[in-house]
C-alpha cells in the first residue's frame, strides 16, 4: 500500500514539475519591453485606411504597458481583418506631433 502511495505522489510531483517548467519556459521566451512586439501598422496608414483603428500609446518602461501588451497582441490576432492596430511609442521623437495632439 505504502508503495502504491509513493508512486501516485512521484506521479503527481512529475506533473507538477513539468507545469512549471513550461510556465517558466515561456515566461523567458517572452517579449521583456512592449517596443518587442511587432504589432500592427504605422499611425498614418492606419489614418488613411477605412477600417477602425485601435491604437496604444506606451513607454518600455511603464509596468502597465508591458501587462497589456500580451493582451493587445492577441486581439489583434484575433480582430486583424475588422481593424487596424497601431502601436505609438510616446518617448519616439517621430511621434512627438501626435503626442502632443
Amino acid at each position: 500500500m505504502k508503495k502504491k502511495i509513493f508512486i501516485a505522489l512521484s506521479v503527481v510531483l512529475m506533473a507538477v514539475v513539468v507545469v512549471f517548467a513550461g510556465v517558466s519556459y515561456a515566461a523567458m521566451t517572452a517579449p521583456k519591453h512592449p517596443s518587442d512586439y511587432k504589432i500592427g501598422i504605422k499611425y498614418d496608414k492606419a489614418v488613411d485606411s477605412d477600417k477602425p483603428m485601435l491604437a496604444v500609446f506606451y513607454v518600455d518602461w511603464c509596468g502597465y504597458c508591458m501587462k497589456f501588451m500580451p493582451k493587445f497582441s492577441t486581439l489583434s490576432k484575433i480582430y486583424k481583418n475588422e481593424y487596424n492596430f497601431v502601436m505609438v511609442n510616446v518617448e519616439d521623437k517621430q511621434n512627438l506631433k501626435l503626442v502632443a495632439d
